[in-house]
């Protein structure tokens, strides 16, 4: 048999008990790190947007949610407006009449895009309006932290306008044909 000197044993017990504080210092400072953006559900939309009544508004939207464990397939984005109506939905079938022509999910919803466009703007269309996503056998949330209201602007035939047509290179759109009228009143 072996012993170990009372220097070796309380040298040994010192080292240990620095590894455990260093080990539970690591584990507590690892713990209380804020969880970044990939690992919970946050939303990036402006909190308003400007519009004019009778055209269309794309409000730019993205969004995050914890890392599943497994790939993620199936999702399906939802737009409610302030009185909980699904204005915009990814199966056209569950949105209402009112909204179903006039509203549109521009992203890729598996890319974390969530932007929507709302063509021949009505004042009802204000909101606040907020995202929901469902991800098929994983979860789902509502984003009603992240609200976005449409404010209006209507331009009037004595003012003088300029227009500016901008978008991202992988932006998704449709061809629009945009025609001005002279006449009074609104345009």
């Amino acid at each position: 048999q072996t012993s170990l000197s009372p220097y070796l044993l309380t040298t040994i017990m010192l080292v240990v008990l620095f590894l455990c504080f260093v080990s539970s210092h690591f584990t507590l400072h690892f713990i209380t790190v804020t969880p970044t953006e990939a690992s919970s559900w946050t939303a990036a939309v402006p909190s308003s947007v400007k519009g004019l009544l009778g055209s269309c508004v794309v409000i730019p939207c993205s969004y995050n949610y914890p890392d599943p464990k497994t790939s993620t397939t199936g999702f399906t984005g939802i737009w409610y407006n302030d009185n909980n109506q699904v204005i915009c939905h990814s199966d056209k079938s569950q949105m209402l009449d009112q909204f179903r022509s006039r509203t549109k999910l521009l992203g890729d919803l598996s890319k974390k895009n969530c932007s929507l466009m709302i063509e021949d703007l009505h004042q009802s269309d204000g909101g606040p309006l907020y995202f929901r996503i469902e991800i098929k056998g994983y979860d789902q949330y509502s984003y009603k932290n992240n609200k976005v209201s449409v404010s209006f602007d209507s331009i009037k035939s004595d003012k003088n306008i300029s227009v500016r047509c901008a978008w991202e290179e992988n932006f998704f759109y449709s061809e629009k044909t945009l025609n001005f009228q002279a006449s009074t009143g609104v345009l």
